[in-house]
C-alpha cells in the first residue's frame, strides 16, 4: 500500500516551512539520494535533466521539490509551474513510482483536480492525503505576504495579493470535493495558518 500526501494551502500559510521541517526531520534520521528526471520543459521547449526531489529508501520515500537560492526545499509548484513540466507529465512520473509513498506541497490554487483522491487513485496510488491549510482572515495574509518582501525593495501588487486571498477562497470547495472523492483510506486534515501541527513518518508511510 502506498500513499500520496501533500500539503496544499494557499500563499504563505506555512505549508513550505513545515515540508522543509519534515524534510530535515528524515535527514537527520535517515540517508537520502537525489531524484534525478529527464523531462520535456515546456518553457524551454526541449528536455532537461534536473533534480525533482529526495528518495529516502528506508521508507520508500519520495519527497518531490526542487531547492531555492536560500536553501529552502520547495515542492510542486517549483517543478510543474516555475519549473516547466506539465501536469500531464508529471502524472505520467507520478504513476511510474506510484509503488513508493510520495510527499509534497503544492499552492491550492494551481490544478488543484490533480491532487484529489479520483486522480490520484487513478496513478496507482492506494491512499491519498491532504494536510490542507488556510488563511483565517485576509489582513493576516497580506501581512505575511508583505513580510516577505522586506528589504528586497519590492511590494507585492494589488493583483498578487488578490490573487493570494481567491486562492485561499477556494479552500472550502476544495475540502468538499475531497470528501466527495475520497475512499475510506484517504484522510483529510485541515488547519488556519497559525495553528501548530505535526507530520510523523506514520504519516508519510504504511
Amino acid at each position: 500500500m502506498t500513499k500520496f500526501t501533500v500539503i496544499l494551502g494557499s500563499p504563505c500559510t506555512g505549508k513550505t516551512t513545515k515540508f522543509n521541517e519534515v524534510f530535515n526531520e528524515l535527514s537527520e534520521k535517515y540517508e537520502s539520494e537525489p531524484l534525478i528526471h529527464t523531462f520535456f520543459n515546456k518553457k524551454k521547449g526541449s528536455d532537461i535533466t534536473k533534480q525533482i526531489g529526495f528518495y529516502f529508501s528506508e521508507l520508500n520515500l519520495m519527497m518531490i521539490g526542487s531547492h531555492n537560492k536560500r536553501g529552502q526545499l520547495q515542492g510542486l509548484d517549483v517543478i510543474t509551474n516555475s519549473g516547466g513540466m506539465n501536469m500531464d507529465t508529471f502524472d505520467e512520473f507520478l504513476k511510474g513510482i506510484s509503488d513508493r509513498n510520495v510527499f509534497t506541497e503544492a499552492n491550492a490554487g494551481f490544478s488543484p483536480a490533480r491532487k484529489l483522491p479520483v486522480n490520484i487513485h487513478s496513478l496507482g496510488f492506494d491512499q491519498c492525503n491532504w494536510v490542507l491549510l488556510k488563511h483565517s482572515n485576509r489582513e493576516v495574509m497580506e501581512e505575511r505576504k508583505i513580510s516577505r518582501t522586506e528589504g528586497t525593495g519590492r511590494v507585492p501588487s494589488q493583483e498578487s495579493l488578490d490573487s493570494a486571498w481567491k486562492d485561499n477562497a477556494i479552500i472550502p470547495r476544495l475540502l468538499e470535493r475531497f470528501r466527495e472523492e475520497s475512499s475510506g483510506e484517504d484522510s483529510i486534515r485541515c488547519y488556519k495558518s497559525t495553528t501548530a501541527f505535526s507530520i510523523t513518518e506514520e504519516d508519510l508511510i504504511i
